[in-house]
């Protein structure tokens, strides 16, 4: 398994319980990212193929060094990690970074008052 295979599985584990704090920057709605060990973590959805006129998303997950450079990658268009273990992962990110299920209780509790 490559390295970035094990990276990808265990973050989505860890997210799963909850475990890693991910953000939503506020200059890109569909990237989310945490910092661990020194490094960037980054989920984000692209168009794997935007001259095409498809509009099938992908999701790439990077790792970048403390320089912000970028050290390895995946990609539901690579082979490298199942895409829907990538998918879920960016799923589960952006329901922790946006706090979805608190914002849902809110407006459910809101609803309530109606």
């Amino acid at each position: 398994m490559p390295k970035i295979s094990e990276v990808a599985v265990r973050l989505l584990e860890r997210t799963e319980r909850d475990e890693i704090p991910w953000e939503a920057p506020n200059s890109e709605e569909n990237e989310f990212v945490v910092g661990v060990g020194g490094l960037s973590i980054s989920i984000s959805k692209f168009n794997p193929h935007p001259l095409s006129g498809e509009s099938n998303d992908g999701v790439i997950l990077r790792i970048k060094d403390t320089n912000n450079k970028q050290i390895d990658y995946t990609a539901t268009d690579e082979h490298e990690v199942e895409p829907y273990k990538l998918w879920q992962l960016y799923t589960k990110a952006r329901r922790h970074a946006l706090n979805v299920s608190g914002q849902l209780d809110e407006f459910i509790a809101e609803l309530d008052k109606v």
